[in-house]
């Protein structure tokens, strides 16, 4: 009778223990569902997190968490319009320096007008032209002469100087310019090669090909839209350290020995400049840019009452500015960045109406 009544009591005491087990699993059971609302919340935290921190996600949980690479492929695909990258490039072609696009326009021969700039017994001039647009929102752009290198059969071809509307040019964000590359090369050479490295940070090498007299139908777009906080004559504007006054703007009929090209005209503009800092201050007529529908326009220096001066404290300077512009143009636009470190760039606007 004892044995049975211990079997009982065992028998009932093994019932309870799996009664208490299968009501613990119960309230396992009862809780997954608040801890999945938890991991939804740190996937949705990890996908714009870096992918360090994603570590630091409960791994005892079930769901499993979204790697942030696969979620910026599935909801961000990055999309780009710019060409694809070639071993060399033809008229007709365009390339990205960062978000400064090269168009190769056209390319031929060069003929001097000038009897005394003659090419050398066996060689000739030829000329590349490009146009550069800056499509960066924030960063300037400068494109130069300089940043271009020219080998005919892979030796080193010298550039010339002597031709008109050269390709050199700082450009604002969304501005433009187009210019021409000069070189004397032997006639009878028929590798010739352009080297372009802009990035003075990268040892990369772009290369366009001279293929004789070839052009393509580019034309740079005009952009027409006027600069909402652009200065007007008449007004004046303050900087950190200076009072700038913008005193005229006039059509400038230019020298005997410096005249405009044909559908062009001088445009010459006068600043006053105040030095309200307790330093002295510098300002340069090398400072100013212009541009004219959204294009690089050409500065003149015929002037002797260019802008050009070291104003000492509570000093001021007067000076002028002269551009030469197409006379059709909608929009023009006169520049002048200002600053050393947080660098603002005031805009004055320099329609002949």
């Amino acid at each position: 009778m004892r044995a049975k009544k211990e079997r009982q009591t065992r028998f009932y005491a093994i019932v309870t223990a799996l009664t208490l087990l299968f009501l613990l699993i119960g309230c396992g059971s009862a809780e997954k569902p608040e801890s999945t609302v938890q991991k939804n919340e740190q996937s949705e935290a990890v996908q714009i997190a870096p992918a360090a921190e994603a570590v630091d996600v409960d791994t005892e949980t079930e769901p499993e968490v979204i790697e942030p690479e696969a979620a910026e492929e599935e909801e961000a695909p990055q999309i780009t319009s710019k060409p694809a990258e070639k071993e060399a490039y033809s008229v007709g072609d365009s390339v990205y320096d960062g978000d400064l696009e090269l168009v190769y326009i056209r390319s031929g021969e060069y003929k001097e007008k000038n009897a005394y700039l003659r090419p050398k017994d066996g060689n000739k001039y030829i000329f590349l032209e490009f146009a550069a647009i800056n499509h960066s929102s924030y960063e300037d752009y400068t494109v130069s002469d300089f940043d271009f290198e020219c080998y005919a059969g892979g030796y080193a071809c010298e550039t010339y100087y002597g031709g008109e509307n050269d390709l050199s040019s700082s450009l604002s964000p969304g501005r433009s310019t187009s210019g021409f590359l000069y070189y004397e090369v032997p006639k009878d050479e028929e590798e010739i090669e352009i080297e372009y490295s802009g990035d003075i940070f990268s040892s990369k090498k772009i290369k366009f090909l001279y293929e004789g007299e070839i052009s393509s139908d580019f034309e740079i777009e005009k952009n027409t839209e006027a600069s909402e906080n652009a200065i007007h004559v008449g007004e004046t504007v303050e900087t950190d350290s200076l009072t700038i006054t913008y005193l005229s703007c006039a059509v400038d009929k230019g020298k005997s020995y410096s005249k405009p090209q044909p559908g062009k005209q001088f445009v010459t503009c006068e600043f006053e400049f105040q030095n309200k800092s307790e330093s002295d201050e510098s300002v340069s007529y090398f400072g100013f840019k212009c541009f004219a529908d959204g294009n690089s326009c050409d500065q003149e220096y015929f002037r002797d009452d260019g802008l050009s001066a070291s104003i000492s404290a509570g000093r001021k300077a007067k000076g002028t500015v002269t551009f030469e512009v197409p006379v059709d143009a909608e929009v023009v636009e006169v520049e002048y960045e200002v600053g050393f470190w947080n660098k603002t760039t005031l805009i004055f606007d320099a329609k002949i109406s």
